[in-house]
């Protein structure tokens, strides 16, 4: 179902799949993005922004033996979305995460952001996953405590409950880190019998699904506006020096030739990873910058060969580098210089 990260505090579960969200910052690095586009990236990266805080407490906070699946997309009737499920001895955890800025209200069922209603019910929705997951695991005859939250983790969110919440916890940011260590305590005084996290696993496999809204329906004319070439690192320029050992950047930043042409290749997976890499894409994607010669050099040794003699490609990783960089075993000696006048 998901590949287990033993380099984590606890076990994070992935999907190791390319999402739109990366997509869009790949094309919003090389200016590529229309303004709706743009403002679907921010929304996309707030939500990965509170998702990714909540790990971090959890780690932070949580027992190391814990289990995490992050954005855990089910078909129960319908297709809906776990943001994080927590998985401990004593029980599981759905939790719906939101990070707002400004007041969130619950009024009459209906929710309101800075006092306008608006069409998504977030506590509605931390419910429906609460009973949908409940639901699926007695339907295979999983007995399991089960307790939801929905937490808000913005750190400038005022949160007003008027009323009252049944089956999920409402969890505001000051109110995480205790909420974690309640978990623990929970699972330290348990007396049953530990959760079957295989047998969890394995029933909730059944009904995963692919996200309805990750799929990349980004026109291939947006695709081609993005800007051609390498770009620094650290600061995004396009306007870089280059010898053959190192690409260097006004800005103080030098990093390995090869490094910069492995994350450039990398990069355009990102952008076009509905298809595999072709020397000749490539080319045109650095922008003459480097040799037809050096692209298959690197292609050869970094990217598995698929194809025959006649149309070869190489495999797509379809992952930002930063996630897959120690598998290409670059020396990474990245240098930046700070300049003071």
């Amino acid at each position: 179902m998901r590949k287990i990260n033993h380099k984590q505090q606890m076990n994070i579960l992935k999907i190791h799949s390319p999402k739109k969200l990366e997509t869009l910052q790949e094309l919003g690095k090389r200016k590529a993005l229309p303004e709706e586009l743009d403002n679907q990236r921010i929304r996309l990266e707030t939500g990965r922004q509170g998702e990714q805080k909540v790990l971090s407490y959890l780690q932070q906070f949580g027992s190391e033996h814990w289990h995490v699946l992050p954005n855990l997309w089910l078909d129960y009737f319908e297709k809906f979305e776990c943001d994080l499920l927590l998985l401990t001895t004593a029980g599981i955890y759905p939790f719906e995460i939101k990070n707002y800025t400004g007041q969130f209200e619950f009024k009459k069922s209906q929710c309101l952001i800075n006092g306008k209603k608006v069409g998504h019910n977030a506590i509605a929705q931390a419910q429906k996953v609460f009973i949908n997951i409940k639901n699926i695991l007695t339907d295979a005859s999983v007995p399991v405590n089960i307790q939801g939250a929905a937490i808000f983790i913005g750190p400038h969110n005022e949160v007003l409950i008027h009323d009252p919440i049944e089956d999920i916890d409402i969890v505001r940011a000051h109110q995480l880190r205790n909420y974690i260590w309640k978990i623990v305590q929970e699972e330290r005084h348990y007396q049953g019998k530990p959760v079957d996290l295989q047998k969890i696993l394995q029933v909730l496999k059944t009904y995963e699904t692919e996200n309805p809204f990750g799929q990349d329906n980004i026109p291939e004319e947006i695709k081609a506006r993005a800007h051609k070439g390498i770009r620094c690192s650290h600061c995004g320029n396009f306007n870089l020096d280059t010898n053959l050992s190192y690409i260097s950047c006004s800005c103080g930043m030098h990093e390995p030739r090869e490094n910069a042409i492995v994350r450039t290749i990398c990069e355009y997976g990102v952008i076009h990873h509905n298809k595999e890499l072709t020397i000749a894409e490539l080319v045109d994607f650095f922008d003459g910058e480097i040799s037809r010669s050096t692209i298959r050099k690197y292609l050869k040794k970094h990217f598995k060969q698929t194809g025959n003699s006649k149309n070869v490609q190489y495999k797509n990783p379809m992952l930002p580098f930063n996630s897959i960089q120690e598998e290409f075993q670059l020396e990474n000696c990245r240098k930046l210089d700070l300049y003071h006048y």
